[in-house]
């Protein structure tokens, strides 16, 4: 996986995230690790929804690099 890919995506994710941030607080750590959303599953899902939503409405490339971040996780 390219380094150039991978610095592309957490550029393009970064704004993403820390925008998150302020609407989820920290709650946004369960994206991380979905095993601690017990309890929490709504929120969960609400979360992924609204960051996958942001990311396919970045420029294409960008989206790209992302996603394909995402996969190598």
């Amino acid at each position: 996986f390219p380094v150039t890919i991978s610095i592309q995506a957490q550029k393009a994710i970064m704004p993403i995230i820390t925008d998150m941030m302020g609407r989820y607080g920290e709650d946004i750590r369960l994206i991380e690790d979905p095993h601690t959303a017990i309890g929490k599953e709504n929120q969960y899902c609400d979360m992924e929804q609204d960051m996958w939503q942001r990311v396919l409405a970045l420029p294409q490339e960008k989206a790209a690099a992302v996603i394909r971040l995402a996969l190598t996780q």
